[in-house]
């Protein structure tokens, strides 16, 4: 929502979570898992990299041919398959410009010491790299 420049309370993240977020109707978002696997949490068992090449390759396609502005991926243990997914290794600062699109590397949102602010600074970070050339 601050890459957006939009409002980051809780009220108006738990609105568009609602409304918007990965909605095939009034979306502006495309969510996709890496593991298309369902489970409740990881302690349930799932052969997760079971399809995981085949994921790749199918996410990595989806994004060369609809070149979204913006690409966040998220989970520190599954950076590898980003890079793959991505064409390269992420710098230091984990944000790359691949042509129109910004791909960035961050912890899960519930990851230990994450807060709010955290994401409100990735989302002005990332749309001060968006107005650059």
């Amino acid at each position: 929502m601050a890459f957006l420049k939009r409002h980051t309370d809780k009220e108006s993240l738990r609105n568009y979570q609602r409304d918007r977020w990965g909605r095939l109707s009034r979306g502006e978002t495309c969510v996709i898992e890496l593991s298309g696997l369902a489970a409740n949490n990881f302690r349930v068992f799932r052969e997760r990299r079971l399809f995981r090449q085949e994921r790749i390759d199918v996410i990595r396609q989806r994004m060369l041919t609809y070149r979204p502005a913006l690409v966040v991926m998220y989970g520190r243990s599954a950076k590898e398959d980003y890079e793959k997914i991505a064409g390269c290794s992420f710098p230091a600062d984990n944000i790359l410009k691949l042509g129109f699109t910004i791909i960035a590397f961050a912890p899960h949102p519930t990851a230990r010491g994450q807060r709010d602010a955290s994401w409100d600074e990735l989302g002005k970070r990332l749309r001060q790299e968006a107005s650059r050339p």
